[in-house]
Order: structure tokens, then sequence, then C-alpha cells
């Protein structure tokens, strides 16, 4: 599938960017494993990367109530 799905960035107030990546990826991962399909899984990666970067410490603390929506 040649299709191109877009996704919005998420605004956050960054005071340590250890870990976007990787959130993102888990995120992302997640929801394509749990056949959610790519447009969840990029909005679900985005919010929780922008969830962990408003923290200091490369983890979140619990599931944003936000990304319970998505999933």
């Amino acid at each position: 599938d040649d299709t191109i799905t877009k996704i919005s960035g998420i605004k956050a107030t960054a005071v340590d960017t250890t870990g976007a990546g990787d959130t993102f990826a888990a995120g992302f991962l997640y929801a394509l494993t749990h056949d959610l399909g790519t447009e969840k899984a990029g909005n679900l990666g985005s919010l929780l990367a922008a969830k962990v970067v408003e923290k200091i410490g490369a983890r979140l603390d619990s599931i944003p109530s936000e990304a319970k929506t998505l999933i």
C-alpha cells in the first residue's frame, strides 16, 4: 500500500527530550500490533512522545487519559 498518512504534531512544553523517539515508537508499535491502523498508531505515538518530553526523565508514570480515547 502506497498510502501516506499525515500525523499532526501535538503541542508540548519540552523540558527533556530524552526518550521522545523511543516513546513515539512504543506507542506506534503498540497500536499497530493491536490492529488500530497507521493513523491511530501515529496519533498515539505522537501523544505519548509529547507527554514524555514535558517531564524530566524518559518515562511516563501512567498512560495519559487522552490516549485511552485512541486505544
